[in-house]
C-alpha cells in the first residue's frame, strides 16, 4: 500500500553557510525539485537562510547547535534532534560537517530513523592536528560511521583517508563532488570592475585567496609569500575576502612585513563570482582543505591556482596542468610558483583554461543532486520504499 506523502528528508549542518553550506543548499533546492519534501536545520545566523526560503525550502533554526565543543549545549541539541526526528519522522536524515554529523547521527540512530547519511565536506582534524585530540576525533568518526548506511566524501583522497583511519568501509562509501553554480559564473567577466571597486591600479596583477581568517587557512603564509613576490614583481596585489578570529592578527602581520599597501583585506563578500572573474591567481595556503568550494568556482572562472598540496586538493588542481602544488607551511614555494605564473602569462592563461574544462565537466549542480538522489533511490529501495513512475514524487509503501 502507498500514501501521497512525499519522502522526507532533513539536512542537517553546523552552520548554514561557507562552501558547506551552498553546497548544502544547493542539494537541498535540487532534491526539491525532484519531489522530495525537503527541511534544513542549523545553527542561527547563517547567511544561507534567507536563500533557502526563497527557494521554498523549510527551514529550522537550532539554537543550541554550537560549532565548539560545548557538554550543556550539545546534551540539550541532542535531545531537540531526538525529539524533532521522532516528531516530523523523518525518512533520511542527511548530515554534514563535523558537530552536526556527530549529534544528528547518533540522535537519527536513537529514533529509529530508516535511512542515515552523512556527507563529509572535511573532518574537524588534519595531518597538523595535536595527536591527542586527533585520535578523539578520529575514535568519534569511527563510531559515527557505524551508524550510516552510507558516508558521500567531496573528494577521492578524503574517502581514501577516512577508509584507511577504518571510520568507514569502502563499499559504504561515495565519492560525490560538491557542485558549483556554473551558470551564474559563466556570465561574469569584469577584471576592470573588481580593480575599481577595491581600488587596484589597473596595471597590477590580482592574487586572490578567500576563506575564513582562522589559523587552518593559514592566510599568514600567503602573506610571507606576498613579501617575496612583491620584491620581484611589484605591480601585484594580494586580495584576501573573508573574515574571522585572526583578522587583527593578520593586518598587523601585513604591516610588520612592510606590505600592507599591496595587501587588501576585503571582509565577508556576497559577489564573489564577481570578484573572482576579475582576479589572475588564487592561492590556496590552508593547512587541511575537503576541495575548497572557492578554489572551484575560481577555477571555473579560468585561473590558475598556487596550492598547497593538502586535504583532496591535489585531486583538482593538476600540478602543472592547472596551477601548481606546494608543500604546506612553504610560503617561500607558494612564491615561487606565483611568480612563475606572474612572468609567464601565456602558460598562465593555458593552466587557466584546463581548470575550467575540468570544473565544467565534474562539478556542475544536475550531476551532484542526481548522483546523491540516485544513492537516496538505492537506499530506500532496501528499506522496502517503491519509487512512482515520474521520478519526481516518492511514495511510502
Amino acid at each position: 500500500m502507498s500514501t501521497d506523502r512525499c519522502i522526507r528528508v532533513i539536512h542537517l549542518i553546523t552552520k548554514l553557510d561557507g562552501g558547506a553550506g551552498a553546497n548544502t543548499l544547493l542539494t537541498a533546492i535540487g532534491l526539491k525539485r525532484l519531489g522530495f519534501d525537503v527541511t534544513m536545520g542549523g545553527s542561527p545566523g547563517g547567511e544561507l537562510y534567507a536563500d533557502a526560503e526563497r527557494a521554498g525550502i523549510r527551514t529550522i533554526v537550532l539554537p543550541h547547535m554550537r560549532p565548539s565543543v560545548s557538554p550543556l549545549h550539545d546534551c540539550i541539541m541532542l535531545i531537540q534532534l531526538l525529539r524533532l526526528f521522532r516528531r516530523e519522522r523523518f525518512t533520511i536524515v542527511h548530515t554534514h560537517s563535523s558537530k552536526a554529523g556527530v549529534l544528528g547521527r547518533v540522535a537519527a540512530a536513537c529514533a529509529g530513523v530508516p535511512i542515515i547519511i552523512h556527507s563529509v565536506h572535511g573532518f574537524a582534524f588534519h595531518d597538523l592536528t595535536q595527536s591527542i585530540s586527533k585520535w578523539l576525533w578520529v575514535w568519534i568518526e569511527r563510531l559515527c560511521g557505524r551508524l550510516c548506511k552510507k558516508m558521500l566524501f567531496v573528494s577521492r583522497l578524503l574517502a581514501e583517508d577516512a577508509v584507511a583511519r577504518r571510520i568507514c568501509n569502502i563499499e559504504d562509501t561515495e565519492v560525490i563532488y560538491s557542485a558549483i553554480d556554473l551558470d551564474a559564473i559563466a556570465d561574469v567577466s569584469c577584471e576592470a570592475a573588481v580593480k575599481a571597486w577595491f581600488g587596484i591600479p589597473a596595471e597590477d596583477s590580482v592574487v586572490a585567496s578567500v576563506g575564513r581568517l582562522d589559523k587552518k587557512k593559514n592566510i599568514v603564509d600567503l602573506l610571507v609569500a606576498a613579501e617575496v613576490v612583491l620584491r620581484e614583481h611589484p605591480a601585484t596585489t594580494f586580495l584576501v575576502v573573508g573574515e574571522g578570529p585572526e583578522y587583527d592578527a593578520l593586518i598587523e602581520r601585513a604591516q610588520a612585513l612592510g606590505i600592507s599597501k599591496k595587501i587588501i583585506f576585503s571582509g565577508h563578500r556576497t559577489d564573489l563570482p564577481r570578484i573572482l572573474a576579475g582576479i589572475d591567481i588564487y592561492a590556496v595556503p590552508s593547512l587541511y582543505e575537503g576541495m575548497g568550494r572557492a578554489m572551484t568556482e575560481a577555477m571555473a572562472s579560468g585561473k590558475p591556482v598556487v596550492a598547497n598540496a593538502v586535504g583532496g586538493i591535489p585531486e583538482l588542481v593538476i600540478d602543472g596542468e592547472t596551477g601548481f602544488l606546494v608543500a604546506a607551511r612553504r610560503p617561500e614555494m607558494m612564491a615561487e610558483k606565483i611568480l612563475y605564473l606572474l612572468s609567464h602569462p601565456g602558460e598562465a592563461r593555458v593552466m587557466g583554461e584546463n581548470a575550467r574544462k575540468i570544473v565544467g565537466r565534474e562539478f556542475h549542480p544536475e550531476m551532484m543532486v542526481r548522483r546523491i538522489a540516485e544513492c537516496y533511490e538505492t537506499l530506500l529501495r532496501e528499506i522496502g520504499v517503491s519509487i512512482t513512475s515520474t521520478g519526481k514524487c516518492l511514495r511510502k509503501s
